[in-house]
């Protein structure tokens, strides 16, 4: 078979892999193999034959979205992004394959790593989806691997997974005594960081979540929709400390929106409990996306910050974060799409946060992706996490990212789930330090862009 061939098929193989680790329900191991393949596919071509393939192989990898991406946008919106993930991985292939050659293999084995976590920085900084487009979500079902955002945020997780990919492709290529010690340094020590356990206490709070996919449209009539949470709340067989109902329930206007906070809080006294509400919220010259907390004597209310593209623009954006001090523990809530942007919850993690409450509305086939997305958040942070989806699961996560109880809300019936934690605020380095790893990792890009154009120099010379 022709060399050329060869390569075209390893490339196409190479983008398969790479479509899972960007899917919406990615198999951890197999996105090893698609980044130890591309990276090898990098080492063993020419820059510009490399950056061809990687152009092949990034374009293969963002077909496993493009239909989502149709849901969530349009044509348009879906070929840009296509288009752009495919230039990213003709980028990586391009300086991958110069790195090879110009590099020591100490600088190229820190270089590769730090140009993903770079590049997904950048994503994270600049995307309209925040984070949702990072690599470090597949590895969601491999906890060594994920407690790494608890000291560099996502795109720490992102330098791990290249770095151990780095390792077996010159590995594979020079066959070197060394680099299989460091390998198995580093499988070793991702293990390490994966026994870490948080202190088992005596629960503190009683949490129900909560949520129904009966009422599709939030422009059901409020008051069927509220009796229906009211019924199922009042008919709790258990007592709880807070209620957790999902993203936009229904569609309130100004004058109504008096009578069903009076009616929550007349509920909550009668329970003796919180209740965390998510509505659509119409006034004469603006609309919300609001989530209210209410106790029996207190009512507090947040508007979501980011909005879906083209779903959500009719939206006034929010600008603050909601903290509540309730029964001696401090209680943040966030909406939905705000829990793909790592900075906007890191600021729940400055104000010492131990749970975070998340009403969410979601598109049935994200519903494992996005609520991971969320668990990542409080790994970054270090506090509980407790999410109610409309056309998604409901659940709730402890620091480590372990999931303590998980349900869907895809029945006609409520669907709901309860637990008791003691959540308690472990401040993360990432919640001290943000992003300075991802500066970093900026920072030997640059260093290793310079020695490879200085070497190019000299070797023309």
């Amino acid at each position: 078979m022709n060399k050329n061939i060869r390569w075209l098929l390893f490339t196409v193989i190479t983008g398969i892999l790479l479509a899972n680790a960007h899917s919406l329900r990615p198999i951890f191991w197999v996105s090893w193999l698609a980044v130890i393949a591309f990276i090898y596919l990098s080492f063993k071509n020419l820059p510009h034959k490399a950056a061809l393939l990687g152009l092949i192989a990034g374009f293969i990898s963002s077909l496993s979205l493009f239909l989502y991406l149709l849901q969530l946008s349009n044509i348009t919106v879906a070929l840009l992004l296509t288009a752009l993930r495919s230039l990213q991985y003709a980028l990586f292939a391009y300086l991958f394959s110069q790195a090879f050659k110009h590099l020591n293999k100490y600088l190229l084995l820190l270089f590769v790593p730090a140009l993903a976590a770079a590049v997904d920085l950048i994503m994270i900084l600049f995307s309209p989806h925040g984070s949702g487009g990072s690599m470090a979500y597949s590895q969601m079902d491999f906890s060594p691997m994920v407690q790494l955002a608890r000291f560099g945020g996502v795109p720490f997780i992102v330098f791990g997974l290249f770095l151990m990919g780095s390792l077996v492709a010159v590995l594979l290529i020079e066959k070197h005594l060394g680099l299989v010690v460091g390998l198995v340094v580093l499988v070793g020590l991702m293990f390490l960081n994966g026994q870490a356990s948080g202190n088992v206490q005596e629960p503190t709070l009683r949490l129900n979540v909560m949520a129904t996919d009966r009422f599709e449209s939030s422009d059901a009539d409020w008051d069927e929709v509220w009796s229906y949470y009211r019924e199922t709340i009042e008919s709790s067989e258990n007592s709880y400390d807070i209620f957790i109902l999902a993203e936009k329930l229904f569609e309130l206007n100004e004058e109504d929106v008096g009578i069903l906070l009076d009616e929550i809080q007349v509920l909550a006294k009668k329970v003796d409990a919180a209740v965390l509400i998510g509505v659509d919220e119409v006034h004469a010259d603006a609309a919300y996306n609001r989530a209210y907390f209410v106790t029996a004597d207190e009512v507090y209310s947040y508007d979501k910050i980011h909005m879906i593209p083209g779903y959500e623009d009719h939206f006034e954006v929010g600008s603050e974060p909601l903290v509540i001090d309730f029964r001696g523990h401090k209680i943040g809530v966030a909406i939905c799409k705000d829990m793909d942007f790592p900075d906007t919850i890191r600021a729940y993690g400055d104000a010492e946060v131990d749970l975070m409450l998340e009403p969410a509305w979601d598109f049935y086939d994200d519903d494992w992706f996005h609520s991971r997305m969320a668990v990542m958040r409080g790994i970054e942070n270090g506090f509980y996490i407790a999410r109610s989806a409309r056309r998604g699961l409901l659940n709730v996560s402890n620091p480590l990212g372990e999931i303590i109880v998980e349900s869907s809300s895809t029945s006609d019936e409520m669907g709901m789930i309860s637990a008791a934690v003691a959540p308690a605020f472990e401040r993360t380095v990432y919640t001290r330090f943000g992003y300075l790893f991802g500066y970093l990792a900026v920072f030997i890009v640059v260093v290793g862009v310079l020695v490879i154009y200085k070497e190019r120099i000299n070797s023309n010379a």
